[in-house]
Parts: structure tokens; C-alpha cells; sequence
């Protein structure tokens, strides 16, 4: 019998599915690579095969990942908020709202 699988009937998107290796992400995009990069560099750092010498190097890179990351998800929300026609709004975390 032939795998069924279901989801909701609402008008969202199907969750896109995160590559699992370098070389799928690198096949998907620049954001994609980036991430997939920063995740292999920080789990070869927690397991402890990132030799001492090399931990600051390491970590400089993966600070630099991050912020590609983030600079492209600024301008993504940016291009997203002009074809809306209006402006982006800040989400500000309240603790207190928890």
C-alpha cells in the first residue's frame, strides 16, 4: 500500500524542506549554502574535532556566516515590505507578553 501524506487545507504554503548537505543546499540557494556551512562548521566545533589552534578561525567564520544570513533575510524582509507597498515592522520580543 502506497504512503499517504496529508496536510491541512489552508490557503499556506507546504513547509519547504531544509537541505541536509552542503552540496544540496548548494544546489538551492545562497542562503541555503550559508546556513548549511555555519550548522556543519558549529557541530564540528561542539563535538570537539576543531583542533585548538583553529578554534578562533572557526568561530570568526561562523560569525561571518551568520551575518550573510542575516544580512540576506534584512533584505528579503526589505524587497518583501516595498512589492507590499508599505514598510517593514520591527518585532520587538516582550518578555512580558510570555
Amino acid at each position: 500500500m502506497s504512503e499517504r501524506h496529508l496536510r491541512d487545507a489552508t490557503n499556506e504554503p507546504a513547509p519547504v524542506r531544509e537541505p541536509e548537505t552542503v552540496v544540496e543546499a548548494a544546489d538551492a540557494s545562497e542562503r541555503a549554502l550559508l546556513v548549511a556551512l555555519r550548522r556543519h562548521l558549529a557541530r564540528e566545533m561542539d563535538a570537539g574535532k576543531v583542533p585548538a589552534h583553529a578554534l578562533a578561525s572557526v568561530s570568526a567564520k561562523i560569525r561571518e556566516y551568520d551575518r550573510e544570513i542575516r544580512a540576506l533575510d534584512a533584505r528579503e524582509e526589505q524587497e518583501a515590505a516595498k512589492s507590499q507597498g508599505g514598510r517593514a515592522v520591527a518585532v520587538v520580543f516582550d518578555a512580558a507578553a510570555i
